[in-house]
Order: structure tokens, then C-alpha cells, then sequence
């Protein structure tokens, strides 16, 4: 089977205004129609609120998920259901700490607005109430770690409890239909599926092209600096970048699974290090995985893929450091056998629908500043049953770093104050769009 025919890397956020359209953008994919229509929705969850734990809830928009079992139409024209968001590793920006992995359970509440204008915004129209909060777990029931695990101390300037914690940079969530997670990482690369409960009860380990090696022997760090014990001096690993598999923080970025629940795909943020993933303009050629699910405790390796990512200019490098390859973040499989992908590509051109909703993107510092990084991305249909009519939303949240001037971390045992000076909320906006081509039939998976 040729990859052409079996997973198209479909684009159409590309923010540019089409001309002699209502619509902003439309492409077409394999005889598939995809337009973007409009923007939707806005809403936010403060970058200093805090879960049950007594954390920071922060870099949520890492990844996603809703459960589409609960995705419902009201009869006012609202929308309710229930939204999973994965952080990765933690407040990072001054350094790795010892966060454990974990997703928050929101109910939201999605109120579309038709006539909101420039001249006379809607304001705030989805709606985010903080339910629960699932921390992860080893299969022994100890907690993982945002650290790679070779360091000592217990991650927050103390000392440590002697042990073993598996590390984790989570990236990629899709619910297992079953209450409980599938989640991919950075580090390994590996795939973890956990229980309900949060406890470990399988992995994946990628073929041995993905495993990072340094000096003939398997090394896992991604190069980061350490918050403790020496402020964000580093780990010292030699040599910084590993020469072959993953390259550091480019890990299973993306992770999707089949309409029917059976199969699940896994992408590369972009090319391993043995093809190009060293430099920011050759590290075209990702990898994507797929996996036979059908018996969760055994997952099966069933393929392996070359995806050639897109380029995109970065109008602020030197002539000779662009084009520069748009690393993927999400994907998202369609019951149409294609998949979206959401490419890490500055968004531009948005001033006159991001102003229906009050915000920006460029410009004045304030409330109403777009974050920078937009990363996740979950698809529910507009018609709150089955798509049937082509429409659908896209979700997508930003990742803020966990950067606040109030945050939290160890069962709110450690505070912090980030050193930007800067408070930044976990932003959202909502996505409708229309996909030709998708039958209703086929059904779609939660997440």
C-alpha cells in the first residue's frame, strides 16, 4: 500500500484570507474538499488556576481530547461535553522539574455566536468548568517524572528517596474508549496506556531506528537543563545531540487512533536524527507508526510510513536559514482513511475574525494577546450527532509554558514566579469547518 493512498497530511489552516469568499481558506486532498469557514469561538482558563491537587494548571493545550460520547446539542443551540487535556513535562521555562504526568477533566460549554463583528464583539463564548484531575502512575504505582530519571535529588532542590520513576514528556492523548488513556512522549519515544485509575498497564517500545543512542549505548535525555540542582545549568549528557533515532523534544508529538478503535497512529514531530532531524531545514521526512490495538494488553507493530512535512518562510531568519520545515503537532485520523495534522506554522492574517472575539494576534500586550504556541486539536461535529451534514468543529488550546506569576507545582508545595513577569491564560479557540467526502457511516473515535 502506497503512502499517497493510505495518509494524506492535510493543512488547511494556512490563515490566509480567500478572495472572493465568505470562507477563509479551502484546499483539497486525495478528491477530499476541506474549507475552512469561520472562527467560532474563544475562551480561557486562568494560567493560575489550580486542580485538586493544589497545582498549576498549565500547558493543557500540549494536546486534547473530548469525548465525543458526551459531545451533545442543546436545544438552545448550545453545546456541552467533556474535554481531557494533557500538559507535557511541566513549568519548564527556567528549567526541568519533577512534574508528574496527569490530565484534567473540564466540562465545556460552547455557546456559537452569528453576528458578532469588529465593531461589536462577542467576547468569551466557550466556557471551561475544572472537574477532575488523573495523576500517572508505574505499573508499581510509583509516580512518573518530568525529569530524565538519571538525576539526583527529588526535583525540587531536596533530597531525594532513593528509587526508580519512568520519565515522561507527554505529547500525544487519545482516549481508549474504555475510561482509560493512551499517551505518547518525547522521551523514549514510547507509548504508555494507562487505566483509569492512572496506573500504567502497557507500553510500546518503536522500532530500535527510533531509540536514541549515545555513545554505543541507549540515552534517553533530551539535552535539558535541570531546575535543581544547578539553577538550568544542564545534564551534561555528551554528545548534547544524539546522532541517530529521535532528536531532542521531537519525539511522538502526534497520536490518533482508527474510527473503529482498533488501530492506533503515531507521528514524529519531524525526521529522525539519521535523516535530517538535526537541522531545522532537512528534517522534512517524519516517521508515522501504526499499531493493532484490538487486544490493548498486546499491542501489535502493523506499519511504518515517510511523511514529507510541508515548508514554511520565516520572514525573521537570515535568507540562508529558510524555508524551515512546519514540525507537526497533533494528528487526527478521519473516518474518510485520511488525517489532519496540525503544522507548528505562525499564524498570520487573522486580525478580522480573531476581532469578533475581542482578541489579537501581534500587536499591544494585554488580555487579549494570543498565545504563541497552538498545538492541540480535537473534532466533534457540528450537527452534535454524526457529522452527517460535513460540518464540524475543530478545538484547538495553547500550550502558556505554565507561566504565571502565581503558580504551584508538588501538591502546591513549590511556588514559583515566572521570570518573564508575565501571566498567560490557557487560551482556546474554536474552528468550523466542512470535509467533503466523510461519511457519516463510518463513525468518528472519541478524541
Amino acid at each position: 500500500m502506497s503512502l499517497g493512498k493510505f495518509v494524506t497530511a492535510v493543512c488547511f489552516f494556512g490563515l490566509t484570507i480567500a478572495q472572493n469568499s465568505s470562507n477563509i481558506n479551502q484546499t483539497t486532498c486525495n478528491g477530499n474538499t476541506y474549507t475552512y469557514q469561520e472562527l467560532g469561538g474563544y475562551g480561557l482558563i486562568p494560567g493560575d488556576a489550580r486542580d485538586k491537587f493544589g497545582d498549576t494548571i498549565g500547558g493543557i493545550g500540549s494536546v486534547i481530547a473530548i469525548d465525543t460520547a458526551t459531545w451533545t446539542k442543546l436545544g438552545n443551540g448550545s453545546y456541552k461535553g467533556v474535554l481531557w487535556t494533557l500538559p507535557d513535562r511541566g513549568w519548564n521555562t527556567q528549567g526541568t522539574l519533577n512534574h508528574q504526568s496527569q490530565v484534567h477533566k473540564f466540562d465545556l460549554l460552547f455557546t456559537p455566536v452569528l453576528n458578532a463583528t469588529l465593531a461589536n464583539p462577542s467576547g468569551k463564548n466557550l466556557l471551561f468548568t475544572y472537574t477532575d484531575t488523573v495523576l500517572f502512575y508505574g505499573p508499581d504505582g510509583t509516580p512518573t517524572t518530568g525529569l530524565d530519571a538519571d538525576g539526583s535529588g527529588d526535583g525540587f532542590g531536596r533530597n531525594g528517596t532513593g528509587g526508580k520513576r519512568i520519565p515522561v514528556d507527554a505529547e500525544g492523548l487519545v482516549l481508549d474508549g474504555s475510561g482509560g488513556f493512551w499517551m505518547s512522549d518525547e522521551y523514549g519515544p514510547y507509548i504508555y496506556h494507562y487505566n483509569s485509575t492512572g496506573v500504567m498497564v502497557s507500553a510500546i517500545r518503536p522500532p530500535d531506528a527510533f531509540i536514541p543512542m549515545r555513545n554505543g549505548s541507549r540515552s534517553f535525555s533530551a539535552d535539558s537543563p535541570y531546575y535543581y540542582p544547578d539553577q538550568g545549568g544542564g545534564d551534561n549528557v555528551s554528545p548534547a545531540d544524539n546522532p541517530t533515532s529521535r532528536d531532542n523534544n521531537h519525539g511522538f508529538e502526534g497520536l490518533g487512533i482508527s474510527t473503529d478503535g482498533k488501530t492506533l497512529y503515531t507521528l514524529l514531530q519531524a525526521a529522525n536524527n539519521q535523516k535530517g532531524g538535526l537541522k531545522s531545514q532537512t528534517e522534512r521526512y517524519a516517521r508515522f507508526l501504526s499499531y493493532d490495538i484490538s487486544d490493548p494488553a498486546n499491542p501489535v507493530y502493523r506499519s511504518e510510513y515517510v511523511v514529507p512535512l510541508p515548508f514554511w518562510t520565516d520572514p525573521t531568519a537570515n535568507a540562508s536559514k529558510t524555508p524551515k520545515v512546519a514540525a507537526q503537532s497533533e494528528i487526527h485520523a478521519l473516518p474518510n482513511g485520511q488525517f489532519l495534522f496540525w503544522q507548528g506554522i505562525p499564524m498570520r492574517e487573522m486580525g478580522r475574525v480573531l476581532g469578533r472575539f475581542g482578541v489579537h494576534n501581534g500587536g499591544i500586550t494585554d488580555a487579549g494577546l494570543l498565545n504563541e504556541k497552538w498545538e492541540s486539536m480535537a473534532v466533534v461535529p457540528v450537527d452534535g450527532i454524526d457529522g452527517a451534514d460535513g460540518e464540524w468543529y475543530i478545538f484547538s488550546l495553547s500550550d502558556n509554558d505554565f507561566i504565571t506569576q502565581n503558580g504551584f507545582l508538588d501538591a502546591g508545595k513549590f511556588a514559583y514566579s515566572d521570570a518573564s513577569g508575565y501571566d498567560l491564560d490557557n487560551q482556546a479557540l474554536v474552528f468550523k469547518v466542512e470535509i467533503s467526502g466523510l461519511s457519516a457511516a463510518g463513525g468518528y473515535w472519541v478524541g
